[in-house]
């Protein structure tokens, strides 16, 4: 007699696919946590030296005393540029992205991270894996229409998170960019009557430096505009398929009508979201005059 503890259910084809869904997302989010950990890294390996090289360069100008205001900025600036650089080594010697939560008591210090590449195969995996179960024929294609309907609305709210991150980023380092050039001039205006100011000057203009790089280089404003712009068309779709009007309007309430607007649904969905990846391409890519080489000044 078999108990009820030994009694295996398989899930039915829909369940593995949220299933497979909700693995693909974690393993999303993963990665996601892996490149951004990478990539301040570089960017901390790089502005920590850059600290610590200006700090020499300007105390070889200066002589060190404690109890100047010269030397305990120049104390705090050292400290900022160490703890940059502890910070880059800590992520080139433990890459990854988050730490699991079950771990050994001789793991909890240095934790285990699964590597961007793991995450990239294990990824891939989880996807081809979904497109087997799909093309298996699991699930009918009604059903495989409406379970992306269903992902459109929570891709749309995707959107919209990653166009808030953007946004608030790029207000962040605007700001920067606007109050430093003030402040910079400003500062430059009173260096003459205080050495201290100097230090201001300096600090000032490496942070407009640096957040104007980071304005040009990653193009958060284009980026969170074409988020929003693609969100936006999602739910108008969404509602019009709704509300059967639109491009809708003309399918009747009959379920060959519904199975017809549910097909030009999915199309127009699969359009916009193939143009936000486009989109984000093109960000990534360096402008046309580079990419020309050349061929662009002949």
């Amino acid at each position: 007699m078999v108990s009820a503890q030994d009694a295996v259910v398989d899930p039915s084809p829909a369940e593995k696919l949220i299933l497979l869904d909700h693995d693909i997302r974690r393993l999303e989010y993963e990665l996601l946590v892996a490149r951004r950990r990478k990539r301040w890294g570089n960017i901390l390996i790089v502005t920590g030296p850059l600290l610590l090289i200006a700090l020499w360069i300007v105390s070889g100008f200066s002589q060190f005393d404690i109890r100047s205001a010269n030397s305990q900025i120049s104390a705090v600036v050292g400290l900022a540029g160490t703890a940059m650089l502890l910070k880059a080594v800590h992520y080139r010697l433990e890459p990854g992205g988050p730490r699991e939560t079950r771990l050994r008591d001789a793991e909890k210090f240095f934790g285990t991270r699964k590597l961007e590449a793991d995450l990239e195969l294990e990824l891939t995996l989880r996807r081809d894996k979904r497109k087997l179960a799909v093309s298996e024929g699991e699930l009918s294609l009604k059903q495989r229409r409406l379970a992306y309907k269903a992902e459109a609305f929570s891709d749309v709210d995707r959107f919209r998170a990653e166009n808030k991150r953007y946004r608030r980023i790029q207000n962040v380092l605007q700001g920067i960019l606007i109050i430093g050039s003030l402040a910079t001039t400003a500062i430059a205006g009173i260096s003459l009557i205080s050495p201290l100011a100097k230090w201001g000057t300096m600090a000032t203009s490496f942070l407009v430096g640096i957040a104007s790089g980071f304005i040009a280089a990653f193009k958060y404003r284009e980026r969170g505009a074409y988020l929003q712009q693609t969100a936006d068309a999602i739910e108008s779709e969404w509602e019009a398929f709704d509300l059967g009007v639109g491009r809708y309007k003309h399918y009747g309430s009959d379920e060959d009508g519904q199975t017809n607007a549910l097909a030009d649904f999915a199309e127009e969905v699969y359009r916009l979201k193939t143009e936000q990846k486009k989109r984000e391409q093109n960000l990534d890519q360096p402008p046309s005059d580079e990419r020309s080489g050349p061929s662009a000044a002949s």
